[in-house]
């Protein structure tokens, strides 16, 4: 049976209520999530045929009860009704795979209608076309999305429109070596704030150590870049980051997989802060605890920009849970703390952050949900002091 990925689904939702702006790698890690609201691990028939690929169109509806719609300490609540269709391309047939994606979300505000949003989004995802045996491998992006949203290091509601591209690379040089390398680049508009830019790229070396385990090491030199244009800040943030990363990707140890690095970042302030080093951390892992149980851990440590011109440190855990009940029924939970740190307005957020839900499939084209999140954000500034309970009712219908 056809079963959806869950714990990505609720990744969506969850990127919808706290949105996550770390530039992970080299560019914003959410691009792998765009214009998705679920991940399919096995194929559905498509609608319609065409060049050995198959439309399908995914339309999910979503009722939304937030307790802070603007995560400040003086919190108003409403209930939001949003309505996604989605129109995939996806094809496997052939030497290379596409994944094609355009859609949009119209959300309605009970009470707030000045909320109200249609937010477009588009993306190609392509893998290179080359032969099983090439010792070339890798992808390619691009995507463009507006998001209508709570931006977390701003505290406020905000429309946002995102173009990028990127693309990574893996060359086999050997029977154990290879040549990695990524390039990524990521334009942000704001409105009534600044804009910020990130170009980035790296090159590292990859050891194969197994059929199911690699170790890395790669530079990563990356662009970080504000327009100036915030009204509140009136300052340009201009960063160069110098980083040495070392990790481990695939089956790290029987029945989790993943990938996980750690490295430091050097980071040369050309404009009105000063220069820093930190230390990175980066973990995805899942670990099949259970048949039925797989347990997920999700970590990071980067340096982010604000569109209130201005660098953040970031620091996130995130676990979870995912438990198969029967063949209809799923359940989700996890825990999480994320702390963030403003090297100049002198603010520190530390949030707790847990969550719960359920899916219930009908049918390998149809499954509905719900989940409830809740956040317990404490700062130095008591305008960004507060709580936050947010209940999702939602259900998704493919074909």
């Amino acid at each position: 049976m056809m079963r959806l990925n869950s714990r990505l689904f609720k990744v969506r939702l969850r990127t919808s209520a706290h949105p996550k702006r770390c530039r992970d790698w080299l560019f914003s890690a959410r691009f792998a999530l765009i214009g998705a609201t679920a991940a399919i691990s096995s194929p559905l028939h498509g609608f319609y045929e065409i060049a050995r690929g198959e439309l399908i169109l995914n339309t999910t509806a979503l009722a939304t009860y937030d307790s802070n719609i603007y995560t400040r300490s003086d919190s108003v609540s409403d209930l939001y009704f949003s309505l996604i269709p989605e129109l995939q391309f996806l094809r496997h047939a052939g030497r290379g795979t596409i994944d094609a994606r355009t859609g949009v979300n119209v959300t309605r505000f009970l009470d707030y209608s000045d909320e109200d949003f249609e937010d477009f989004h588009a993306s190609l995802h392509v893998s290179y076309p080359v032969s099983p045996d090439s010792p070339l491998s890798g992808t390619f992006f691009i995507a463009a999305t507006e998001e209508s949203d709570v931006n977390d290091l701003l505290n406020t509601r905000v429309k946002s429109r995102t173009i990028g591209v990127g693309t990574d690379s893996l060359y086999q040089v050997s029977e154990r070596l290879a040549l990695r390398n990524a390039l990524g680049f990521e334009d942000k508009s704001v409105k009534n704030f600044s804009g910020t830019q990130t170009y980035g790229g790296s090159l590292g070396i990859q050891w194969l150590y197994s059929e199911k385990l690699s170790f890395f090491t790669d530079y990563r030199l990356r662009l970080d870049e504000s327009d100036g244009d915030d009204t509140i800040q009136g300052r340009k943030i201009d960063n160069t980051n110098h980083a040495i990363l070392f990790g481990a990707i695939g089956t790290l140890r029987p029945r989790i997989e993943g990938t996980a690095k750690i490295g430091f970042q050097r980071t040369e302030a050309r404009a009105d802060e000063s220069d820093q080093n930190l230390l990175l951390l980066s973990a995805d892992l899942t670990w099949l605890w259970r048949p039925k149980t797989t347990l997920s851990l999700h970590t990071i440590r980067e340096l982010d920009v604000s569109p209130a011109d201005e660098t953040v440190e970031r620091s996130e855990i995130d676990i979870g849970a995912t438990h198969i009940l029967n063949e209809k029924i799923t359940l989700t939970g996890h825990i999480g703390y994320r702390r963030l740190v403003f090297n100049i307005s002198d603010r520190t957020d530390d949030a707790f952050l847990v969550g719960t839900g359920l899916e219930y499939i009908f049918s390998r084209y149809w499954q509905a949900g719900a989940d409830l999140e809740i956040t317990f954000n404490s700062s130095t500034q008591s305008e960004t002091d507060y709580d936050r309970q947010m209940v999702h009712i939602y259900t998704r219908y493919s074909f």
